[in-house]
């Protein structure tokens, strides 16, 4: 026998309103809910509540909710190859200047020595 929807549904106190709020997964509250049995039971009596359209409309709205957790879970990944990178090439470029330094500094010293050995 199918659940009936009340049109009306209980109103839900503010705790379970916000447990509900992070269940579902509303971008205004990010935080993960802990999920054991009181949560749930606050969470799937939220649900009970919904027509089956707005139950199909949550079902999609979580997917939604986990895609862009997940997706800013690859932006982080990537974000860190990222650095890795420019740190990687940061030393490159030290590296590269320390050695164009070196040569500058050979080079100094050969024409310092060509002109005291002219002098001389």
């Amino acid at each position: 026998h199918k659940p009936y929807h009340h049109p009306y549904p209980r109103p839900a106190s503010f705790e379970d309103d916000d447990i509900f709020d992070r269940m579902i997964g509303r971008p205004c509250n990010d935080k993960l809910e802990e999920m054991n049995q009181s949560t749930t039971d606050v969470f799937l009596q939220g649900l009970n509540g919904l027509s089956h359209d707005s139950l199909c409309h949550a079902v999609r709205y979580k997917e939604a909710v986990y895609q862009r957790k997940r997706t800013r879970v690859e932006m982080a990944k990537r974000e860190i190859e990222e650095t890795s990178k420019l740190h990687t090439l940061l030393h490159s470029i030290s590296h590269d200047t320390d050695l164009e330094a070196a040569m500058a500094e050979r080079e100094r010293n050969f024409f310092m020595r060509m002109l005291v050995d002219r002098q001389a």
